[in-house]
């Protein structure tokens, strides 16, 4: 027997009775190429699902039951209809309507559930109106899209008559954009719950009639980012903070509260906001520190137009025009316990206040 090594990892190896050619380096690549071999075949696998109230050639007429056929990275595209189920999607995939949300109702069949509910990462849902009906019935708190995963994308959706319109609880990446909420007398527009590194932007939440408790509240969550969102006719705060830290909110717009302040941060820290636009009963109320509150907008004000409790807050650049505040208020307050606060070149309608309460 001849053995001869003729180059890195090949042995040619020669008998009477056989020749055999082993390449350990050409092995291991064909084992490679079979593996994504096997990923592109189930990628390619990946099928778009049909659903339709009322026509019979599409593959379902039940979203439910589409998304309970499906396998994760299907598309699910829904026609025009309205849809009366409750929708739990388990598996990542991307369910859109084909018409637009104006035209493609889901409608709550059971007002103890979430219209829909998505426990799966890496979910789109596009293109949908969403309606629990559950105004009044308030104790149940129902909403419209409930996240409890991560990843996903919320898109172009109407929330129409819930107790919370889109609601996150423990989840993080997602992304809420262009959808609106609607309501005549719910608790929430947008409710971010223990959830971080979310962006919410380019939403609308609107009251109907019955002005809405809250319109973005986020609680006990951080690094979230808050774009060009629109607030019109929140009983309380417009787009509030609730022990949440390291977030930023830039160019939103809150008009016509009731009885509370366009933006109300409460006992949250490291928050920056720029250029956003607060005209209602009282502009932007501060508690916490480290805050960077950096040309914003208050108008329209009958109550205080900036108040700060807390320490090393900085407000600069922000102005203030066509507020009629009581005269027992002031326009700049700022907490007597509180230091360390500085307020730079405000542009203020004379006449103002900077005190101390």
């Amino acid at each position: 027997m001849k053995t001869l090594n003729v180059g890195a990892g090949v042995i040619l190896e020669n008998t009477a009775n056989n020749t055999s050619f082993c390449n350990i380096n050409y092995c291991r690549i064909i084992g490679l190429a079979a593996i994504l071999l096997i990923a592109s075949a189930c990628l390619g696998n990946a099928a778009t699902i049909t659903v339709d109230d009322g026509i019979s050639s599409a593959d379902y007429s039940s979203i439910q039951d589409a998304i309970n056929d499906s396998r994760p990275g299907d598309t699910i595209l829904v026609s025009p209809g309205i849809y009366n189920e409750n929708v739990n999607v388990d598996r990542q995939l991307n369910i859109s309507s084909t018409d637009g949300a104006v035209v493609t109702k889901v409608i709550s069949a059971s007002v103890y559930d979430h219209v829909f509910e998505v426990t799966a990462d890496r979910v789109t849902i596009s293109g949908f109106t969403v309606s629990s009906d559950t105004i009044g019935n308030n104790e149940n708190e129902i909403a419209g899209i409930y996240l409890r995963s991560n990843d996903n994308k919320l898109t172009n959706n109407i929330l129409y008559e819930n107790y919370c319109g889109i609601a996150l609880n423990d989840s993080n990446n997602n992304e809420l954009t262009g959808n609106t909420a609607l309501s005549d007398g719910g608790e929430y527009g947008i409710h971010v719950y223990s959830s971080s590194n979310n962006t919410v932007s380019n939403n609308v939440v609107y009251f109907t009639g019955t002005y809405i408790t809250y319109g973005i509240s986020q609680e006990d969550s951080n690094n979230n980012r808050l774009f060009n969102n629109s607030v019109c006719g929140s009983r309380y705060s417009g787009i509030e903070l609730r022990n949440s830290n390291y977030n930023i909110l830039t160019g939103n717009s809150v008009t016509n509260t009731d009885e509370g302040p366009g933006i109300h941060i409460s006992s949250s820290n490291y928050n920056l906001l720029t250029n956003n636009v607060a005209n209602g009963y009282s502009g932007i109320l501060v508690s916490g520190s480290n805050n960077l509150l950096d040309s914003n907008s208050i108008r329209y004000c009958v109550d205080y137009i900036i108040s700060v409790d807390g320490s090393n807050n900085t407000l600069t650049n922000n102005t203030a025009t066509d507020n009629t505040t009581y005269s027992n208020y002031d326009d700049f307050n700022i907490d007597q316990s509180s230091s360390d606060n500085t307020i730079m070149e405000a542009i203020l309608q004379l006449p103002f206040t900077v005190s101390t309460w």
